[in-house]
Protein backbone atom coordinates (compact mmCIF):
# COMPACT_ATOMS: atom_id res chain seq x y z
CA UNK A 1 0.00 0.00 0.00
CA UNK A 2 1.51 3.32 -0.93
CA UNK A 3 1.74 6.28 0.98
CA UNK A 4 -0.90 8.00 0.12
CA UNK A 5 -3.40 5.23 0.71
CA UNK A 6 -1.87 4.67 4.30
CA UNK A 7 -5.21 4.02 6.32
CA UNK A 8 -6.87 2.79 9.57
CA UNK A 9 -7.93 -0.67 9.44
CA UNK A 10 -9.97 -1.98 12.11
CA UNK A 11 -7.24 -4.93 13.00
CA UNK A 12 -3.96 -1.67 12.66
CA UNK A 13 -1.21 -1.61 14.92
CA UNK A 14 -1.43 2.06 16.50
CA UNK A 15 1.57 3.35 14.69
CA UNK A 16 -0.09 2.65 11.81
CA UNK A 17 -3.00 4.39 12.69
CA UNK A 18 -1.09 7.48 13.48
CA UNK A 19 0.67 7.49 10.11
CA UNK A 20 -3.25 7.24 8.43
CA UNK A 21 -4.61 10.19 10.68
CA UNK A 22 -1.41 12.34 9.89
CA UNK A 23 -1.18 11.49 5.91
CA UNK A 24 -4.96 11.89 4.96
CA UNK A 25 -7.13 14.33 3.80
CA UNK A 26 -10.25 14.75 5.55
CA UNK A 27 -13.51 15.75 3.86
CA UNK A 28 -17.22 17.07 5.58
CA UNK A 29 -18.96 13.47 5.90
CA UNK A 30 -21.81 15.42 4.24
CA UNK A 31 -20.54 15.44 1.20
CA UNK A 32 -19.43 11.86 1.23
CA UNK A 33 -23.21 10.95 1.15
CA UNK A 34 -24.14 8.37 -1.81
CA UNK A 35 -27.75 10.02 -2.02
CA UNK A 36 -25.90 12.92 -3.84
CA UNK A 37 -25.77 12.43 -7.23
CA UNK A 38 -22.22 14.14 -7.47
CA UNK A 39 -20.59 11.06 -5.18
CA UNK A 40 -22.84 8.57 -7.55
CA UNK A 41 -20.98 10.02 -10.34
CA UNK A 42 -16.99 9.99 -9.13
CA UNK A 43 -17.78 6.78 -7.36
CA UNK A 44 -18.42 4.76 -11.09
CA UNK A 45 -15.78 6.98 -12.83
CA UNK A 46 -13.33 5.93 -10.30
CA UNK A 47 -14.11 2.67 -10.84
CA UNK A 48 -14.48 2.82 -14.28
CA UNK A 49 -10.98 4.35 -14.69
CA UNK A 50 -9.30 1.70 -12.73
CA UNK A 51 -11.41 -1.37 -14.64
CA UNK A 52 -10.20 0.38 -18.34
CA UNK A 53 -6.80 0.36 -17.11
CA UNK A 54 -6.09 -2.67 -15.74
CA UNK A 55 -2.37 -4.83 -16.51
CA UNK A 56 -2.87 -6.43 -18.48
CA UNK A 57 -5.57 -4.97 -20.24
CA UNK A 58 -8.69 -6.60 -20.26
CA UNK A 59 -11.08 -8.11 -23.40
CA UNK A 60 -14.45 -8.03 -22.08
CA UNK A 61 -14.58 -5.65 -18.78
CA UNK A 62 -18.01 -4.12 -18.46
CA UNK A 63 -18.64 -0.55 -17.98
CA UNK A 64 -20.21 -0.20 -13.92
CA UNK A 65 -23.72 2.00 -13.37
CA UNK A 66 -24.99 3.05 -10.64
CA UNK A 67 -27.60 1.12 -9.08
CA UNK A 68 -29.94 2.77 -6.38
CA UNK A 69 -31.35 -0.75 -5.44
CA UNK A 70 -27.54 -1.88 -4.63
CA UNK A 71 -26.89 1.28 -2.45
CA UNK A 72 -30.38 1.05 -0.49
CA UNK A 73 -28.70 -2.72 0.69
CA UNK A 74 -25.12 -0.70 1.02
CA UNK A 75 -26.55 2.13 3.24
CA UNK A 76 -28.80 -0.19 5.76
CA UNK A 77 -25.88 -2.37 6.26
CA UNK A 78 -23.43 0.50 6.98
CA UNK A 79 -26.30 2.13 9.02
CA UNK A 80 -25.54 -1.58 11.39
CA UNK A 81 -21.70 0.02 11.88
CA UNK A 82 -21.14 -3.80 11.79
CA UNK A 83 -17.73 -4.08 9.18
CA UNK A 84 -17.88 -7.39 8.93
CA UNK A 85 -19.19 -8.82 5.57
CA UNK A 86 -22.64 -9.20 5.57
CA UNK A 87 -25.04 -12.33 4.61
CA UNK A 88 -25.28 -12.80 0.86
CA UNK A 89 -28.84 -12.83 1.05
CA UNK A 90 -28.32 -9.16 2.47
CA UNK A 91 -26.66 -8.17 -1.12
CA UNK A 92 -29.34 -9.71 -3.37
CA UNK A 93 -30.37 -6.93 -6.37
CA UNK A 94 -33.60 -8.85 -8.22
CA UNK A 95 -32.48 -12.28 -8.91
CA UNK A 96 -28.43 -11.30 -8.85
CA UNK A 97 -26.21 -11.67 -5.79
CA UNK A 98 -23.89 -8.84 -5.82
CA UNK A 99 -20.49 -8.25 -3.74
CA UNK A 100 -18.95 -6.49 -1.20
CA UNK A 101 -16.15 -4.08 -0.53
CA UNK A 102 -15.60 -3.09 2.97
CA UNK A 103 -13.34 -0.14 4.49
CA UNK A 104 -13.80 1.06 8.56
CA UNK A 105 -11.90 4.38 9.38
CA UNK A 106 -11.59 6.82 11.59
CA UNK A 107 -11.32 9.69 9.09
CA UNK A 108 -13.78 10.71 6.40
CA UNK A 109 -11.85 10.55 3.28
CA UNK A 110 -12.49 11.09 -0.51
CA UNK A 111 -14.57 7.75 -2.01
CA UNK A 112 -11.62 8.24 -4.91
CA UNK A 113 -9.31 7.73 -2.12
CA UNK A 114 -11.20 4.86 -1.02
CA UNK A 115 -11.68 2.95 -4.21
CA UNK A 116 -7.89 3.61 -4.53
CA UNK A 117 -7.12 1.46 -1.09
CA UNK A 118 -8.83 -1.47 -2.43
CA UNK A 119 -7.33 -1.22 -5.91
CA UNK A 120 -4.21 -0.55 -4.07
CA UNK A 121 -4.27 -4.62 -3.44
CA UNK A 122 -3.08 -4.94 -7.00
CA UNK A 123 0.45 -5.08 -5.93
CA UNK A 124 -0.01 -8.26 -4.57
CA UNK A 125 -2.04 -9.91 -7.57
CA UNK A 126 -0.63 -11.14 -10.48
CA UNK A 127 -2.49 -12.48 -13.25
CA UNK A 128 -3.41 -15.96 -14.00
CA UNK A 129 -0.84 -16.74 -10.74
CA UNK A 130 -1.68 -17.79 -7.40
CA UNK A 131 -1.13 -15.23 -4.82
CA UNK A 132 1.38 -17.03 -2.05
CA UNK A 133 1.28 -13.56 -0.05
CA UNK A 134 -0.49 -13.21 3.28
CA UNK A 135 -1.80 -10.38 1.74
CA UNK A 136 -5.34 -9.64 0.38
CA UNK A 137 -6.05 -8.79 -2.52
CA UNK A 138 -10.14 -9.97 -2.98
CA UNK A 139 -11.17 -5.99 -2.53
CA UNK A 140 -9.09 -5.44 -5.95
CA UNK A 141 -10.46 -8.34 -7.92
CA UNK A 142 -13.52 -7.48 -6.96
CA UNK A 143 -12.74 -3.57 -8.03
CA UNK A 144 -12.01 -5.26 -11.33
CA UNK A 145 -14.52 -8.39 -12.01
CA UNK A 146 -15.13 -7.68 -15.88
CA UNK A 147 -18.83 -8.98 -15.11
CA UNK A 148 -19.21 -6.96 -12.07
CA UNK A 149 -21.42 -4.10 -13.89
CA UNK A 150 -23.55 -2.32 -11.23
CA UNK A 151 -22.79 -0.92 -8.22
CA UNK A 152 -23.44 0.73 -5.55
CA UNK A 153 -22.22 2.58 -1.87
CA UNK A 154 -23.04 3.85 1.40
CA UNK A 155 -20.65 5.71 3.60
CA UNK A 156 -22.25 5.97 7.70
CA UNK A 157 -20.52 7.78 10.96
CA UNK A 158 -20.45 5.55 13.81
CA UNK A 159 -20.37 6.37 17.51
CA UNK A 160 -18.07 4.02 18.70
CA UNK A 161 -15.92 3.88 22.28
CA UNK A 162 -15.97 7.36 22.53
CA UNK A 163 -14.74 7.86 19.27
CA UNK A 164 -15.76 8.60 15.56
CA UNK A 165 -15.25 6.13 12.51
CA UNK A 166 -16.74 5.89 9.15
CA UNK A 167 -17.99 2.62 7.31
CA UNK A 168 -17.43 2.79 3.39
CA UNK A 169 -19.72 -0.43 1.92
CA UNK A 170 -19.47 -0.80 -1.83
CA UNK A 171 -22.09 -3.59 -3.57
CA UNK A 172 -20.92 -5.10 -6.94
CA UNK A 173 -23.91 -6.85 -9.15
CA UNK A 174 -23.19 -9.88 -10.17
CA UNK A 175 -20.89 -11.07 -7.46
CA UNK A 176 -17.46 -10.92 -8.22
CA UNK A 177 -14.46 -13.34 -6.79
CA UNK A 178 -16.49 -16.13 -8.24
CA UNK A 179 -14.13 -20.07 -7.97
CA UNK A 180 -11.02 -18.89 -7.72
CA UNK A 181 -8.95 -14.73 -8.17
CA UNK A 182 -6.39 -15.99 -10.77
CA UNK A 183 -7.98 -14.25 -13.42
CA UNK A 184 -10.74 -11.87 -12.65
CA UNK A 185 -11.29 -11.01 -16.26
CA UNK A 186 -9.78 -12.36 -19.83
CA UNK A 187 -6.77 -10.82 -20.84
CA UNK A 188 -6.62 -9.46 -23.97
CA UNK A 189 -7.00 -6.31 -26.48
CA UNK A 190 -9.28 -4.20 -24.62
CA UNK A 191 -13.23 -4.68 -26.07
CA UNK A 192 -12.33 -7.19 -28.17
CA UNK A 193 -14.59 -9.87 -26.73
CA UNK A 194 -17.24 -7.18 -26.52
CA UNK A 195 -20.94 -8.20 -27.20
CA UNK A 196 -21.57 -5.15 -29.05
CA UNK A 197 -20.28 -1.51 -28.14
CA UNK A 198 -17.35 -0.53 -26.70
CA UNK A 199 -16.75 2.92 -25.24
CA UNK A 200 -12.79 4.08 -24.16
CA UNK A 201 -12.05 0.04 -23.30
CA UNK A 202 -14.75 -0.54 -21.61
CA UNK A 203 -18.06 -2.84 -22.64
CA UNK A 204 -20.82 0.11 -22.74
CA UNK A 205 -23.81 -2.11 -24.52
CA UNK A 206 -24.16 -5.88 -23.11
CA UNK A 207 -27.34 -8.28 -22.44
CA UNK A 208 -28.28 -10.24 -19.44
CA UNK A 209 -30.13 -13.12 -20.00
CA UNK A 210 -32.80 -15.49 -17.47
CA UNK A 211 -32.01 -18.53 -17.26
CA UNK A 212 -35.63 -19.14 -17.55
CA UNK A 213 -35.45 -18.65 -21.03
CA UNK A 214 -31.19 -19.63 -21.92
CA UNK A 215 -29.85 -22.27 -20.71
CA UNK A 216 -25.70 -22.34 -20.12
CA UNK A 217 -24.71 -23.53 -22.96
CA UNK A 218 -25.46 -20.42 -24.48
CA UNK A 219 -21.93 -18.21 -25.19
CA UNK A 220 -23.06 -15.03 -23.94
CA UNK A 221 -25.01 -16.53 -20.68
CA UNK A 222 -21.41 -18.92 -19.94
CA UNK A 223 -19.63 -14.96 -20.52
CA UNK A 224 -21.94 -12.73 -18.69
CA UNK A 225 -24.01 -15.24 -16.11
CA UNK A 226 -21.17 -17.35 -15.27
CA UNK A 227 -21.90 -17.53 -11.71
CA UNK A 228 -25.39 -19.06 -12.87
CA UNK A 229 -23.61 -21.80 -14.68
CA UNK A 230 -21.18 -23.36 -12.41
CA UNK A 231 -23.32 -25.85 -10.51
CA UNK A 232 -24.18 -29.30 -11.41
CA UNK A 233 -27.88 -28.77 -12.04
CA UNK A 234 -27.19 -26.10 -14.33
CA UNK A 235 -29.93 -25.78 -17.46
CA UNK A 236 -27.76 -27.13 -20.75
Amino acid sequence: MTMKHFLFWIAAADFLLVLAIRGKTWVPYKTLLTTLPDVQEEIVNVHNSFRRNVTPSASNMLKMSWNEDAAANARTLSSQCNPENSYIPDRRVGEKFCGENILFTYSSIPWSDVIGIWYDESQYFTYGILNRTNKRIDHYTQVVWATSYLIGCSVTLCHQRRSKRFLYICHYCHEGNLVHLLEPYKAGAPCSQCPDACEDKLCSKFYTFSLLKIGCSHVMVRTYCKASCLCTTEIK
